[in-house]
């Protein structure tokens, strides 16, 4: 079979997990048991979410093999671990063990993907693998930026604030610089 040559940038992650409602595509499909189904693989999530409609078999395809490989990994997790260490490996709960727990999942993957989570194990550790795409670290740097920013203004406005204390030094607005008609 003919194979598509990898567009430009597709070896990232751009999204580790899907941000839609699984549900809402499960109850839009309202297939019969036994259909064939098709789905982009991005993170892997929706994929597997049609696994409750009782599909023949679902095939998940994208231009990217980095999102290939978020979907072989969460095959893999699902398959080792418990619920709970599912969790901690996908950051949506706090972990000591997952590097450890990667690794035992990873340990079931082909060489390639082994390669291609190896080369990310630190921001899994640090992130889970839920958290290691490009879209969540734009969540991050936005949260982070924002905490600060926000920070930053409290730190102004109150330079702006008049004071309450007598013995504290005047504000700007009270000594009259700002807002006193010229």
């Amino acid at each position: 079979m003919p194979t598509l040559p990898a567009a430009p940038g597709l070896d990232a992650i751009r999204y580790a997990q899907l941000w839609e409602d699984g549900d809402v595509l499960v109850d839009a499909l309202a297939t019969k048991p036994g259909a064939t189904l098709v789905s982009i693989a991005s993170a892997g999530d929706n994929a597997l979410a049609m696994l409750l409609l009782d599909p023949a078999r679902v095939v998940a395809i994208d231009l990217s093999p980095a999102q290939i490989a978020c979907l072989s990994i969460r095959i893999a997790a699902y398959r080792t671990l418990d619920h709970a260490s599912f969790l901690e490996l996908m950051g949506s709960r706090p972990s000591a063990r997952r590097g450890e727990l990667l690794d035992r999942v990873a340990s079931k993957l082909d060489e390639n993907d082994q390669a291609f989570w190896s080369a990310r194990r630190d921001d899994v550790i640090r992130h889970g693998l839920g958290g290691v795409g490009k879209f969540e670290n734009y969540f991050r740097i936005f949260r982070t930026g924002c905490c600060r920013w926000r920070r930053a203004g409290r730190r102004l406005m109150r330079c702006f604030a008049p004071s309450r204390s007598p013995n504290a030094p005047p504000s700007l607005i009270a000594a009259g610089t700002i807002g006193a008609g010229g």
